[in-house]
């Protein structure tokens, strides 16, 4: 009978502390969630800042490519004329491998009438989509995440 009181205790401790493992591991996911959400955040931040600055609009052509970095694709380099402008403003614009572009193709231009130079182009993924899907994946792990704090604070009841 004494062999059994001890394995019975062993066996509560080991649960114990399986479950101590688990409410760790989960925290650490909950804690890695959290930080993705806020890295997430700064990046809509930052969109939704770049294109309050934007208030004019032009038409510019795509000039060259710039060499993107190792993962990226290549940039186009727009230029285009600024309102009440006759001298060319060049910029270079995002690489992307959801937007292909052609050297002399004409492309709708974003930028800030106070100083030219602050430009972008208006395209429809970078716009919407890219802040859309983010927003999205925000949601999700915050769903995610509350689920799992909700279903934790079940279990230790």
């Amino acid at each position: 009978m004494p062999g059994s009181k001890a394995r019975k205790i062993r066996k509560r401790e080991r649960a114990a502390a399986n479950a101590n493992e688990k409410r760790k591991s989960i925290r650490f996911h909950m804690i890695l969630g959290a930080l993705f959400l806020l890295v997430i955040g700064a990046v809509l931040i930052k969109h939704f800042y770049t294109y309050s600055k934007v208030n004019a609009e032009a038409v510019g052509t795509i000039i060259r490519f710039s060499e993107g970095s190792r993962n990226s694709a290549d940039c186009p380099v727009i230029e285009f004329y600024p309102l009440r402008q006759t001298i060319p403003i060049s910029f270079t614009g995002y690489g992307s491998s959801f937007v292909s572009y052609s050297i002399g193709e004409k492309v709708q231009v974003l930028y800030d009438e106070k100083n030219p130079a602050h430009a972008l182009i208006k395209n429809n993924f970078e716009l919407y989509w890219s802040p859309g899907l983010l927003i999205f994946v925000f949601i999700l792990i915050g769903g995610l995440m509350r689920a799992e704090r909700k279903r934790l604070m079940k279990e230790e009841i």
